[in-house]
């Protein structure tokens, strides 16, 4: 279906679009970074994000790094390499997936998320994986890889940076967090009722619609989630979605970034690992092990803390393993175990990048090592 969509967009012939697509394909760089650098010049409350600008620069650097290493080690063939009527230009020679026009433009979105510059910077981006799809030289698959791949660079840096270096962190970031509430275990458990229940829906779609299906309306779910945080960020009212803000979000943290994490984490699993039900079973393991985790610990694991991360229990990790094995083994047998024990193990260590990415990369990697 997915590929019908990829031939269907790539056949049309617009001129003035083809026009603009290869505008993008020659000059994709300058159009972000021109603007970029003009911001940086022009605004001082720019320059004075030293948290954004240097986890823009290091997420842009790292994109870079792994688009290359993930096209030789998937070295999936360009759809204009197999199907010379695509192409509305020359086929470039390198692999196909991921795009890395769209996760780049895509560091570019998520550094700007909650500015007056989001809207700009967004906008083009969707424009650029767009245009690569119509020019035949990526996939909708491709397009969905790189917009996993370059929101997730930026967010894993810019967690890592705030953790890190808060002394960089500026009192600006703090105006666009959450508000106060009350908070507590019934909250917690509210929020992994609905996490555990979200997952295994994005598993049954997998098997109703298709992985690349589902992917597609994952990432188009993203765009929606991005332009509400934004205008949360932004202290915009929102009817019915300010409610389920009040309903499910922390107080005092960036608005829905656990559940835009948790969507970008089910990008991945479901853009990385080309076999369903492997997608399926990592998506499984988050779904299961990481809502239950928290639900057990909340209840029972206060008193029995782990002995390198206090912030972790004996209890919730084991109901991790035990649930999200369980979850999983419908999917890849016996080997759902060894898989939940994986990323049991990761989600334990005290990383500073959220488990909702967390998880899903320790599947992957479980996936191309096993």
């Amino acid at each position: 279906m997915v590929d019908e969509i990829t031939a269907a967009l790539a056949s049309f012939n617009l001129e003035p679009f083809t026009q603009l697509a290869l505008f993008i394909d020659a000059y994709v760089w300058w159009l972000f970074l021109l603007p970029a650098i003009a911001l940086y010049l022009l605004y001082p409350s720019v320059r004075n994000n030293r948290l954004r600008v240097l986890s823009f620069a290091i997420a842009l650097a790292s994109a870079a790094v792994l688009t290359v290493s993930v096209k030789e080690a998937f070295s999936i063939p360009r759809p204009c390499a197999e199907m010379s009527w695509l192409a509305k230009a020359g086929c470039p020679a390198d692999y196909s997936f991921p795009s890395g026009h769209t996760a780049y433009s895509f560091v570019f979105a998520g550094a700007s998320l909650g500015t007056s510059f989001f809207p700009f910077f967004f906008i083009m981006s969707i424009i650029v994986a767009l245009s690569r799809i119509y020019l035949g030289i990526h996939t909708v698959m491709d397009v969905v890889g790189g917009t996993a791949l370059g929101l997730s660079c930026y967010f894993i840096v810019e967690n890592l940076l705030r953790a890190h270096l808060p002394r960089i962190v500026p009192e600006s970031e703090g105006r666009k967090v959450e508000k106060p509430k009350e908070a507590g275990a019934r909250l917690e458990i509210r929020r992994d009722f609905f996490h555990i229940a979200f997952g295994t829906a994005v598993v049954a779609l997998i098997y109703i619609l298709g992985a690349n299906l589902t992917s597609l309306l994952l990432m188009l779910s993203l765009f929606l989630g991005m332009a509400a945080m934004h205008l949360r960020m932004r202290r915009k009212p929102l009817p019915f979605i300010d409610y389920l803000f009040d309903l499910l979000e922390r107080p005092m943290v960036i608005p829905a970034r656990g559940a835009f994490m948790y969507v970008l984490g089910s990008l991945l699993a479901l853009s990385f690992l080309p076999n369903a039900s492997e997608a399926a079973a990592t998506i499984a393991v988050l779904a299961w092990g990481d809502g239950m985790a928290t639900i057990v610990g909340e209840l029972w694991g206060g008193r029995f803390p782990l002995p390198y991360n206090k912030e972790k229990s004996v209890y919730g990790t084991l109901a991790f393993f035990i649930f999200s094995g369980a979850a999983a083994y419908p999917f890849v047998g016996p080997s759902a175990f060894a898989l939940a024990a994986s990323c049991a193990i990761i989600e334990t260590l005290d990383l500073k990048v959220d488990d909702n990415l967390l998880v899903p990369i320790a599947g992957i990697l479980y996936f191309m090592i096993a």
